[in-house]
């Protein structure tokens, strides 16, 4: 479903970064997230300036140019390598590596904090790469795993202080069914997920229950 990184033998100037990075020349000046949002004004996304900061949460406006908004490397030294980004509650939210692993975190206009290390420590809830969320029913629909052995499944965030919550185990067991590619339409949440059984097949979420739409 997602083209993932692969970082853990690679330098900074030599991970794989798709479609994250895109190179010009010998050395990757810049990197666009595939994701362009706008929050508060201005545009934000992700983006590489060097091997120091890694690839770091941006912003853009007329008036101030291109502006780095997160300066946190702890992530094999690669930066935070935002995505996701998505606004919901009046902040914004995306996925980012530190420490704590690749986890949900929040950018409130000011200052960005772990919303959840849904994975506790510093494994990872979720691959680091590109990820889909949509927000649906009041609540911040994505993909995660929290080593609860159901693999990784749909799990949402309604902005309370209880964290993130495992919303739909649609591939029992510990092989989940990797939901991706979120689409809120005609008052429903798409998305495309594998059962186990059908393949990886077309699912919705209609503010009641998850069923499949189409097996094809």
């Amino acid at each position: 479903m997602r083209d993932c990184l692969q970082t853990r033998n690679a330098s900074p100037m030599e991970f794989r970064l798709n479609p994250f990075i895109k190179f010009w020349g010998l050395q990757p000046r810049c990197c666009v997230n595939e994701r362009l949002v706008e929050y508060q004004g201005s545009l934000y996304f992700a983006a590489f300036d060097n091997a120091t900061n890694g690839v770091q949460l941006w912003k853009y406006n007329e008036t101030n140019g291109a502006v780095r908004v997160t300066e946190i490397n702890e992530f094999d030294d690669l930066g935070m390598l935002p995505s996701g980004l998505t606004v919901f509650n009046s902040e914004l939210y995306f996925y980012g590596g530190t420490n704590n692993g690749y986890e949900l975190w929040k950018y409130d206009g000011t200052s960005a904090s772990l919303v959840d290390d849904i994975w506790t420590g510093s494994s990872s809830s979720y691959e680091a790469g590109v990820v889909n969320m949509a927000v649906y029913d009041n609540a911040l629909f994505f993909a995660a795993d929290g080593n609860d052995g159901n693999g990784l499944e749909l799990w949402k965030y309604d902005g309370g202080t209880s964290g993130a919550t495992l919303f739909a185990d649609i591939n029992v067991g510990p092989n989940g069914s990797d939901p991706d590619n979120f689409l809120v339409a005609d008052g429903l949440l798409f998305f495309e997920a594998d059962d186990g059984i059908n393949g990886e097949e077309m699912w919705q979420f209609d503010g009641t229950s998850v069923r499949m739409v189409v097996d094809a």
